[in-house]
Parts: C-alpha cells; sequence; structure tokens
C-alpha cells in the first residue's frame, strides 16, 4: 500500500500540467526559469519579472524613466545572456538569444543615459525652487560683498601732545576718530607709586584734551600715557572699528604717545644781605630765576655748581630790584645761589615752561628785566626793539641768539630763523622801559 497522499499528488500532477502549458507558449519558453518545467523556478522567475516591472511603473510615474528602463534592460542582459549559456549546452540555436542580449543591452544604455547625474540630483526641490533659492544666494554673496566693502580698513591719524606745568599735566591733541571715541590716559610719578590719576577723554571734531591736577604729586619722574583701546569703546564705536581694532589699518601700537619728565617744586630763597643759600638740584635746560630786592647798595646774584667750578652771573644792579631772568644748565647736578646785597631780597627758581603762549605776530612791552615766552612756526622771524633806558639792552632767544647789545636808548630790527615749531624763550636785560615785536618777515 502506498503512503503517498493523494491530495498531494493531485496538486502535483496540476502543477506539472501548468508548466508543461507554459514551456509549450511559444513566448514563455523563451524565458529562463519557464523552460525547465521546475515550480521553484517558476516561482522565483516569477517573481523577478514581476519586480522588474514594478520598478519600471513606479519610475514612469516618477519621472525617472531612466531607473526603469536600466533595471529592465540590466535583467533583460542577465536572462539572455543565461538563455545563450543553456541554449549552448543543449544544442539549440543561440541566434534569438543573441539578439535578444543585443536589445537588451541597447534598453541598458538608453536607460543609463537618461538616469539623472549627481549635479541633477543636488536637490528634490522644483525647479522653480532652485532658481530661487539660487537667487536668494547671489543676492546674499551682494549683501556680503557690500558689506566687506563697508568694512573696509579705516586709516587713522592721530597726533598728541603732553605738556607740564607746575601743578598739572596738559593732554592735548588731534584725530580723525568716530565722535564719542574714548582715549584713556594714566599719570604716574615712578618715584611715588601712590601718585596716580587715570581717567578718559572723548574725542569730539577730531580734537581731545584733559587737563590733569598733579599739584598733590611728589617731586620725582612723571609718566603721562595716552592711549586708544578698542574693548573699552562705546558700542557704535566698536562697530567701526572692531572690538580688537580689526577694521584699523595701523598697528594699535601707533595710536598711543607718552612722556616722561621730572617733576620739582619751584626753589625759593629768602634772605637778608649776603647769603648762600642750601644746594638744589637742577637738571640741564634752561633755568628762569625771578628776584626781588630792597636795598640801596649792590644786588649781585650768581649761580654756582656745588664743587664751584660754574658760576653764572644772573644780577648785578644797585637798589631796588625786581626782575626775571634765566641761564642754561649745561650739566645736570647740584648748585646753589651766592647773593650779595645790603637789604632783604627773595627768589623763586623753576625749569618749568609756561603752556598757552602767545603766537606771532605779537608785540611785548615791559620795564627792566624780564622772560618772554612764544610760539612760533619754522620761518625767518623778524624782531622790532626798543629802548628807553640808560644801561645794558640785550635781547637774546634761548639765551644763544643775540639779537641786541646796547646801552642806553635803542630802536632797531633783527631777523632770526626758526627750524622748527615750538616754544621759544626771549630775555631781556634793560633798566627802562621797552618794546619788542615779533612777526614773520
Amino acid at each position: 500500500m502506498s503512503d503517498e497522499n493523494p491530495n498531494e499528488k493531485g496538486q502535483q500532477e496540476a502543477i506539472n500540467h501548468y508548466l508543461k502549458k507554459i514551456s509549450e507558449n511559444p513566448y514563455l519558453s523563451y524565458l529562463p526559469g519557464f523552460r525547465s518545467q521546475s515550480f521553484y523556478k517558476a516561482l522565483l522567475a516569477s517573481f523577478v519579472y514581476a519586480l522588474t516591472i514594478l520598478i519600471l511603473f513606479i519610475s514612469i510615474l516618477m519621472g525617472d524613466v531612466g531607473i526603469g528602463l536600466f533595471t529592465a534592460g540590466f535583467v533583460a542582459v542577465c536572462v539572455s545572456i543565461l538563455g545563450i549559456l543553456t541554449a549552448s549546452k543543449r544544442g539549440y540555436m543561440t541566434s534569438r538569444y543573441v539578439i535578444a542580449l543585443f536589445l537588451s543591452f541597447i534598453i541598458l544604455i538608453a536607460g543609463g543615459s537618461m538616469m539623472p547625474t549627481s549635479d541633477d540630483v543636488a536637490t528634490d526641490e522644483p525647479k522653480e525652487e532652485t532658481e530661487v533659492a539660487t537667487m536668494e544666494e547671489e543676492e546674499k554673496e551682494e549683501e556680503e560683498t557690500e558689506e566687506e566693502k563697508e568694512l573696509e580698513m579705516i586709516d587713522i591719524d592721530m597726533e598728541g601732545e603732553i605738556s607740564f606745568e607746575n601743578d598739572s599735566v596738559v593732554l592735548s591733541g588731534t584725530a580723525n576718530f568716530k565722535d564719542g571715541t574714548e582715549l584713556v590716559y594714566e599719570v604716574e610719578n615712578f618715584d611715588n607709586l601712590d601718585d596716580f590719576k587715570e581717567g578718559k577723554m572723548i574725542v569730539e571734531d577730531g580734537e581731545f584734551e584733559e587737563t590733569v591736577d598733579i599739584s598733590d604729586f611728589s617731586e620725582g619722574e612723571i609718566i603721562a600715557w595716552v592711549s586708544f583701546q578698542p574693548f573699552n569703546q562705546p558700542e557704535k564705536v566698536q562697530e567701526t572699528y572692531g572690538e580688537e581694532g580689526e577694521y584699523i589699518e595701523e598697528d594699535l601700537a601707533d595710536l598711543e604717545f607718552e612722556t616722561t619728565h621730572v617733576r620739582k617744586a619751584p626753589f625759593e630763597f629768602s634772605g637778608t644781605g649776603d647769603t648762600v643759600t642750601d644746594n638744589f638740584g637742577l637738571d640741564t635746560g634752561l633755568a628762569i630765576l625771578e628776584l626781588e630786592h630792597t636795598g640801596a647798595s649792590n644786588f649781585i646774584v650768581e649761580i654756582n655748581n656745588s664743587a664751584g667750578t660754574q658760576s653764572e652771573l644772573m644780577v648785578n644792579e644797585i637798589g631796588n630790584y625786581s626782575g626775571t631772568t634765566l641761564t642754561s644748565i649745561d650739566i645736570s647736578d647740584e648748585y646753589y645761589l651766592e647773593v650779595e646785597a645790603d637789604g632783604s631780597w627773595e627768589g623763586t627758581l623753576t625749569q618749568m615752561i609756561p603752556k598757552d603762549n602767545p603766537d606771532i605776530p605779537e608785540t611785548f612791552t615791559g620795564q627792566g628785566d624780564e622772560v618772554i615766552f612764544v610760539d612760533m612756526e619754522p620761518g625767518n622771524i623778524r624782531f622790532d626793539m626798543s629802548h628807553e633806558g640808560q644801561s645794558n639792552f640785550i635781547v637774546t632767544v634761548n639765551d644763544q641768539h643775540l639779537l641786541a647789545n646796547d646801552i642806553g636808548v635803542y630802536e632797531g630790527s633783527a631777523t632770526q630763523p626758526v627750524q622748527d615749531t615750538g616754544t621759544y624763550v626771549i630775555s631781556v636785560e634793560a633798566d627802562g622801559k621797552w618794546s619788542i615785536s615779533l612777526e614773520e618777515q
């Protein structure tokens, strides 16, 4: 008795009958998977062919026909090659498979040429959106270009001046900074670190100025420093020059200046009769001595170095005296005054040059000894001078250039070339009224 199930036998016979009909079909008999009358091969072949048709259909719907044709062509090439191999093995004619392979290659190549390239598949957005995006990118590039133009490097020209007076330091200058730019300053005594002041100056209309009171500073070497610091600026100024000054063409070290000065309080002297004063220190430069004497006899004042090897006559008069004289100090050293007098006297000695002096053209008048400070520009300066006294009339510039040297009444003129811009000192020795007019020749 057989163990085979009648139902299974019937199903197998039905499958075999179905496969026999497929193999006898004049078209399907050429396709691999349907010629062998194997159920599993036919099932696998049906899946592959159905999947190929599905891919082709979907690609057509999505507008990418090339992908569908490429897939179909690839499957057709594989099927044709398999047909050629099978036909050769069984001794069948292979011409129809060769033709099929040729046509399959054509479909494969056509599909590949229609497939989008990597540049075409840059985005899934519609063409219009791509064009809009391109326009936005171009506009953005134009805006960036305009912004770069606006942020071109800025050329800053700053000139500063620091001048010291007896009890103050004057910081001033010009700069083409934007209005509202802040410049910081520091004034410090190297010999006494407790003497320290700092602050800010605001640039307005290209100028800045600040007067710092140092009346409470001790004597010593004082440094005054001014600087532009981008990180300490208001927001609008930082937008112009950058948080670190990156939009400024100059090195930030070029946008600062400083000056040192040895501050010494004026030396004050007083006495009666002949006197030798205590020593006091002087630096190289001009020393200006203002003196008064009440008496009837000689009033002679000399300045000497502490070693007694250098001596300069400052005053040589008889009777009452009131005037100002100067001398040049060639070597920094200790000095003292030697006074010959018959009455009381007092004096003040300083080496400070005052600020805010007059410019030329200017006329100065006075009586007796006097020291005049005047600001001059380069050029040839004319001096018109007159004197109504009976004794010496001597006029010098910077204690070097002699312009007049006469006795009694005088009226005359002279010229003095000026090479550099600055403050110049005119010393007048006279016993009567005098007048000096300055103008450019």
